[in-house]
């Protein structure tokens, strides 16, 4: 009888938690699109426009840096990398978006722009065909880093509302709570799919 009372508590706390994540999303819609614009925007620069040859190094070197590390790795080992590397940015992005919102903006700016470079690189190496590897990891990648940042944004910017619906406490405090219910989980099946592509077809 107790473990039934139990698991109906544990039930009904998960499914507060998740409605609550869900709900704080909404009320972020406005922040959600600003992101993703940014984001867009520099991946479609990035893409169609020549990028200068510093930054196409600086950024090459990166992408080089990120293969040794993974080389060697196997399956289950790559996945795990992902998800730190992902998660880690992800949280990084939306704690110090308390700082007036500039680190979610750059990340935004940085992470699109990367994307739209690597992007370009493949087809012009392997054709437009092989921009699918990045889609089915990318449907739950993207939404749940911009999901962060857009959270980290929002905070930045409560910083000058006079009028702020939540206290930053409480913004943190539901910004982290969605972060675990939605983020994560969404990082978690990103990684999957991107170590299982990885592996299977280099």
């Amino acid at each position: 009888m107790r473990k039934n009372n139990l698991k109906k508590k544990n039930k009904g706390y998960f499914r507060n938690g998740l409605k609550d994540s869900i709900d704080f999303v909404k009320l972020n819609s406005n922040n959600i699109k600003t992101i993703s614009y940014i984001f867009a925007i520099f991946l479609i620069v990035a893409f169609f426009i020549p990028t200068p040859e510093l930054l196409s190094r600086i950024i090459q070197e990166k992408l080089r840096l990120i293969v040794l590390e993974t080389q060697n790795l196997d399956t289950l080992q790559l996945v795990q990398y992902i998800f730190l590397n992902n998660a880690g940015i992800s949280l990084m992005a939306l704690i110090l978006g308390i700082l007036f919102g500039i680190l979610p903006v750059l990340f935004a700016i940085s992470n699109g722009y990367i994307i739209g470079y690597v992007a370009r690189l493949a087809v012009d190496n392997n054709g437009i065909l092989f921009l699918w590897r990045i889609f089915p990891h990318g449907i739950f990648e993207l939404p749940a880093v911009i999901i962060s940042l857009a959270l980290g944004f929002g905070m930045g910017r409560n910083l000058f509302n006079k009028k702020p619906k939540f206290s930053l406490y409480s913004q943190l405090k539901l910004s982290l709570k969605t972060f675990f219910y939605i983020v994560l989980p969404l990082l978690i099946l990103a990684a999957f799919i991107e170590g299982i592509l990885i592996v299977f077809f280099g």
